[in-house]
């Protein structure tokens, strides 16, 4: 896991939140997984290369991207400090990468697949990461925690179709969207910002999946 959290990062507050869920779903699907976990301050370039020829099965990494690279803050002249870019997708080989974070599914994800990478996933759009977890009923926090992980867990169980995986994915969505659709008092104390987020997020992740490499069946 690459975890590119900072508690003064609102956004990054959020993805970190993504990641725990995810290493949650991860051992609930598989007790018997080895889970390393680079974070924070400790997550940088230098550390994403010296994980990468590693025996892992596949990455996941939860922090602000673009369209070519996957950073965790911006340097002063507002450009993104790599954390992974198109030097590091081409020692993926036969691993599989998940990149919870905007726009890599443009650029990004088809380099990986040019390198030979197994397999990339990746958004074409900004990944809205705007809610207040305490705020959310319980219900609907367990939702939007099936929503954030699915992609990263079907990867990590071998499922490389991306078609298997979009649906995957909009199947949490259109559970998450009806709830809200049915539960207007419940939401009522969410912020209206909070809600169309939400509601952003749940129609965005499917519908701007991109996945690709070596490996990838339609």
């Amino acid at each position: 896991m690459l975890d590119a959290w900072d508690p003064e990062d609102p956004a990054l507050v959020n993805s970190h939140w993504v990641a725990e869920r995810s290493i949650e779903a991860l051992l609930r699907a598989r007790p018997d997984a080895e889970i390393k976990v680079v974070a924070g301050e400790g997550l940088d370039r230098t550390a994403v290369r010296d994980e990468l020829p590693g025996q892992h099965e596949g990455f996941a990494y939860f922090g602000h991207g673009r369209e070519h690279v996957l950073y965790r803050r911006l340097d002063d002249f507002k450009n993104p400090v790599p954390i992974f870019g198109i030097e590091e997708v081409r020692v993926l080989g036969a691993r599989w990468f998940h990149a919870f974070a905007c726009l890599s599914g443009d650029t990004l994800c088809r380099d990986a697949a040019s390198a030979g990478a197994a397999a990339y996933l990746g958004y074409r759009v900004t990944v809205n990461v705007e809610w207040e977890v305490p705020q959310l009923p319980d219900e609907l926090r367990l939702l939007l925690q099936d929503l954030v992980t699915v992609a990263t867990l079907e990867l990590a169980l071998g499922q490389r179709s991306r078609d298997a995986i979009r649906r995957r994915v909009r199947e949490a969505s259109d559970r998450l969207v009806d709830w809200l659709d049915t539960h207007e008092e419940a939401v009522e104390p969410i912020h209206w910002k909070d809600l169309t987020g939400l509601k952003a997020l749940a129609s965005l992740l499917h519908q701007k999946l991109e996945l690709e490499g070596s490996a990838v069946l339609p």
